[in-house]
């Protein structure tokens, strides 16, 4: 039987776990011999009280390291207290989704089929480099008891955006771990025609995806009808809470659709930046070209 250990990156500014949050570690516990919880914040009662006889282990630590920081201070535990000598797989995932919507299981169960070293639920190729999503990961024990593995989480400091912690961490683990490693990987849900299946939300229910992006519901990135999402939806539990962040981040999504219309700034895959003015472009910059 696969012995697992999870790592769970958490934040919140007001030092609570949500309860959507609270669902997916349950979830996660299934299927989890060790769980570890590792918060971006200070401890607060309320927040102890939650996570009691949920995860075996919680850290609170206020570093601005993001999700690699935190699962860089999850890995030392694991380390310190021996949990990683008897274990086949390492997981590491953060609070970003909503799950399970379908029992982790079943996930696990088709990727131990593909046979590769480390994996994901959804992979991007619209970056320079093809890599694997960080909301979850999972490392077979030929990669996370490798020294590449155990000095790239080592080498994990505070960056001074998100993107460079996207370049750096995300892109940069599946590159080094291909390129230097020569490790395989895979995705439980592949892109369709290279677009990122992450914003496709019905089209992941169908693919009996466990979790789904939070940010659908609070940024608008999603590319499908977040209604039919919601009534197609399965879990009624995981429907409850996309409900609840509907109406709660609606406002805001319409004025994000709104900014987007009156000015659009995009640089094309090509290398071209399209700039628009109510869906009209009304400057193409070439790639050989600066303003």
């Amino acid at each position: 039987m696969t012995k697992r250990v999870v790592i769970f990156a958490g934040y919140n500014k007001k030092s609570k776990i949500e309860d959507y949050v609270l669902y997916y570690l349950k979830g996660l516990r299934e299927i989890a011999d060790v769980l570890i919880y590792v918060a971006d914040n200070e401890a607060a009662t309320q927040y102890c009280q939650q996570l009691e006889g949920l995860v075996d282990f919680a850290i609170f630590e206020k570093h601005g390291e993001y999700d690699f920081g935190s699962w860089k201070r999850g890995l030392r535990l694991a380390k310190q207290k021996s949990l990683l000598l008897h274990t086949d797989e390492l997981v590491l995932c953060n609070d970003s989704c909503y799950g399970p919507v379908f029992p982790f299981a079943q996930m696990f169960e088709e990727m131990t089929k593909k046979n590769v070293d480390f994996w994901g639920v959804t992979k991007n190729c619209d970056a320079a480099w093809e890599h694997v999503q960080s909301y979850f990961l999972v490392f077979e024990k030929q990669v996370f008891t490798s020294a590449l593995f155990e000095h790239f989480f080592e080498s994990v400091i505070k960056e001074n955006t998100f993107d460079d912690v996207v370049t750096k961490y995300e892109v940069g683990l599946s590159r080094l771990l291909v390129e230097k490693g020569n490790y395989s990987f895979d995705v439980y849900c592949p892109p369709i025609n290279r677009f990122n299946i992450l914003k496709f939300g019905c089209k992941l229910v169908a693919m009996r995806c466990p979790i789904i992006k939070r940010k659908l519901f609070t940024t608008g990135l999603a590319k499908q009808s977040l209604l039919r999402l919601l009534w197609i939806m399965p879990n009624i539990v995981i429907r409850r809470y996309m409900l609840h962040d509907y109406v709660k981040y609606f406002p805001r999504r319409i004025l994000l659709r709104l900014k987007r219309f009156i000015y659009q700034d995009k640089t094309t895959k090509s290398g071209h930046r399209i700039i628009k003015i109510c869906k009209i472009p009304v400057v193409v910059i070439s790639k050989e070209y600066d303003i």
